[in-house]
């Protein structure tokens, strides 16, 4: 049954095309958590490189949708 909802949910994310931005990564083909996390690894870098101050914060929704 999850399948379906799986699917049902990526049919109307991809139709959302209007959303789609350049650093997601989910939904999206070749990329992964993987790739978001080096996308910001070298973010980082580049922002404490320059003398910034880097703040970041993240989101655990994995269990999110069995409470559906």
């Amino acid at each position: 049954m999850a399948v379906v909802y799986e699917r049902i949910i990526l049919g109307r994310l991809e139709s959302l095309r209007e959303l789609d931005v350049k650093h997601q990564h989910g939904f999206k083909p070749g990329r992964s958590t993987t790739t978001a996390m080096l996308e910001l690894q070298e973010y980082i870098s580049e922002e404490l490189d320059k003398g910034q101050i880097v703040g970041t914060y993240s989101l655990d929704l994995s269990a999110a949708f069995n409470l559906l």
